[in-house]
């Protein structure tokens, strides 16, 4: 309510002033041309990404009165007092809720061609990173406004200041500055409006759109002959290449990002996120096992994704931050995994991506990581893919010793077994090891074993870690207090020790 009070003081304060223009004509000086991409988003997770359009080259300050769109603007100046000011603006309507918006000064001109100096760095944004849903409307608009000079040295003193303000939040979604209306004034109100809109008709077409071109209105014919089966980057090097054909023009690229944040900085004291879930880590801070806080942690996820501004990855980052506030130790229990709190591949991700981040007992250790990835195969009784061609292995089970050598599928046929993701730990320079579940016989009776195996692994020559050996026998360890065989009591398999 702040922004909007602020932003209706600033217009109440042009008009008064007699600063508002107060006619406009409809012609259509320019165009908004669309380039495919050569390189859409995966079909299905086209909406766990974030969005914008950014500035990637401006080619608008020439002063040549030979160029038609130069010329063009000329004859629409009253006199050698008023300018002409060329805005982009972006807006989107989501159903059942009030559009927003955000726009950019691009060039403002005076009668004889000259360009006013307006602050453009290639990166500027319209919208900030966001995600869109399907049923967006999404559209981009390019106007020109006849407004006076006072107007002109008005726009160059409040306007870059304005555009520093973070227009939309990625988070909240709904805090819009005054930048937008002010501009709205001028352009909506003013002499000699120009006004074209592209439409993107929601999030199919966003992302399979690559870059968008404003072009003089007289070009838009030429420019679809020479470009119409342009993909991608290419039409970069078109531009490069057809200076002389195409002296003015606006070029945006729809970037494509699929995380904005770093699990180490995302809950800050000064994030938006933080205030979001604030309550969740306080009850996280305060629950009284590892499973209460993998539930609490799976809440904060799905809390997230219902309010839909941050994508998976993201998401996965707030709940490893969340869980390292706390000292979560995800080495020492299955919990999270069980619970929907995080994945596996998620903190491997995290701790590939950010060098700064610590969580679990391996993190900078590769060695450590290969065999914790190893055990997580083993639990879904798939082969690593990173065993050497032949490894070995000595078991040692109620007083018997198995023992063999093979490829690691005949291992796993061998010596069946379902390891405990989460009780990896490091047991010498090369060896880690994991709980784990063995399915065997004990007096002709279906049981399972309690059992630790031990890994070696080494890098060879290449660099690759390779599994050499597995080692391990009975082990009286347990995991949040728990033997591994203990979830397979329920289903009637008992333990082969009290056989």
């Amino acid at each position: 309510m702040k922004i909007w009070t602020s932003a209706s003081f600033v217009l109440f304060a042009l008009i008064m002033a007699g600063l508002l223009p107060t006619a406009a004509i409809a012609q259509d000086l320019l165009t908004i041309e669309r380039v495919p991409t050569a390189d859409p988003a995966p079909k299905g997770i086209e909406s766990d990404y974030y969005y914008s359009l950014e500035i990637v080259d401006s080619q608008l300050d020439f002063d040549d009165r030979r160029n038609g769109f130069i010329r063009t603007l000329r004859q629409l100046f009253f006199n050698d007092s008023r300018r002409m000011m060329m805005t982009v603006k972006q807006s989107v309507a989501r159903q059942n809720s009030t559009p927003y918006a955000a726009s950019r000064v691009v060039n403002i001109y005076d009668r004889s061609g000259n360009t006013q100096h307006i602050e453009r760095r290639l990166g500027d944004q319209l919208i900030p990173y966001r995600r869109y849903q399907y049923g967006d409307r999404i559209e981009v608009s390019v106007t020109l406004s006849d407004i006076s000079e006072e107007q002109a040295g008005l726009v160059a003193r409040i306007m870059p200041p304005l555009e520093q303000v973070n227009l939309i939040d990625s988070f909240t979604l709904n805090t819009v500055g005054v930048f937008a209306d002010v501009l709205n004034a001028f352009t909506q109100s003013g002499n000699n409006v120009s006004t074209s809109t592209l439409v993107l008709g929601g999030l199919e077409d966003l992302t399979e759109t690559d870059y968008l071109v404003v072009l003089p209105a007289e070009l838009q014919t030429a420019f679809q002959a020479a470009a119409g089966g342009l993909r991608g980057a290419a039409v970069e090097q078109f531009f490069k290449e057809n200076a002389e054909a195409f002296p003015n023009y606006l070029l945006f690229r729809v970037v494509r990002e699929r995380s904005l944040y770093d699990p180490t900085q995302v809950l800050g004291g000064n994030s938006t996120i933080r205030q979001w879930v604030e309550a969740d880590l306080t009850e996280l801070s305060e629950a009284q096992n590892n499973q209460a806080r993998a539930r609490i942690c799976q809440r904060i996820r799905r809390n997230i994704r219902q309010a839909g501004p941050l994508t998976s990855v993201d998401e996965s980052f707030v709940a490893i931050a969340a869980l390292k506030e706390i000292n979560f130790r995800p080495d020492a229990t299955s919990h999270h995994y069980d619970e929907g709190c995080l994945t596996e591949a998620e903190v491997n991700h995290a701790l590939d991506r950010f060098r700064a981040l610590e969580f679990g007992a391996c993190n900078r250790n590769p060695l450590c990581r290969s065999a914790s990835r190893v055990f997580a195969s083993w639990a879904r009784n798939r082969a690593s893919s990173i065993a050497d061609d032949t490894i070995s292995w000595f078991i040692t089970l109620d007083g018997a010793i198995i023992d063999g050598s093979g490829s690691e599928q005949d291992f796993l046929r061998t010596f069946a077994i379902r390891p405990d993701i989460g009780s990896y730990r490091q047991v010498g320079e090369h060896e880690y090891a994991t709980l784990a579940s063995h399915f065997g016989e004990k007096d002709g009776q279906r049981c399972t074993y309690d059992v630790e195996l031990v890994l070696e692994i080494r890098n060879d020559a290449a660099g690759n870690p390779k599994i050499l050996s597995v080692s391990g026998g009975e082990t009286e360890r347990t995991l949040d207090g728990r033997k591994p065989s203990a979830r397979y009591r329920s289903s009637s398999i008992p333990n082969c020790g009290s056989l």
